[in-house]
């Protein structure tokens, strides 16, 4: 009979506890990330794609079907980038989606 009892306080504190437990996760605010470094994404609209480039010493973002005015400038220095980077960005990079091009530009910012 004791023993019954024994695993039924402990069987009620451990439901209990885990109803707290739920609570505080739903109840509480998600908490945000400090130190965390953010993309800034600004719409590049382009049915065509991208080129991107050096141009003026710094990467920049083409539009594929007008390759020689570019639609953006990066604050990313060639002198930053690798020497086979730069050798590839010469020529430039084709990009068929905004989100590869964002991705690209991050690697090459980092």
């Amino acid at each position: 009979m004791k023993k019954h009892r024994n695993w039924m306080l402990a069987c009620g504190l451990l439901v209990m506890v885990s109803v707290f437990a739920a609570s505080l996760v739903l109840l509480l605010p998600p908490q945000e990330t400090v130190g965390t470094p953010t993309l800034q994404v600004e719409e590049i609209p382009s049915s065509s794609g991208y080129v991107i480039k050096l141009h003026d010493g710094q990467i920049a973002v083409f539009d594929a079907a007008r390759p020689d005015t570019p639609l953006r400038l990066t604050d990313i220095p060639a002198t930053s980038l690798r020497h086979y980077d730069r050798e590839l960005l010469t020529v430039g990079i084709s990009v068929a989606t905004e989100e590869e091009l964002l991705m690209r530009l991050e690697d090459f910012g980092s």
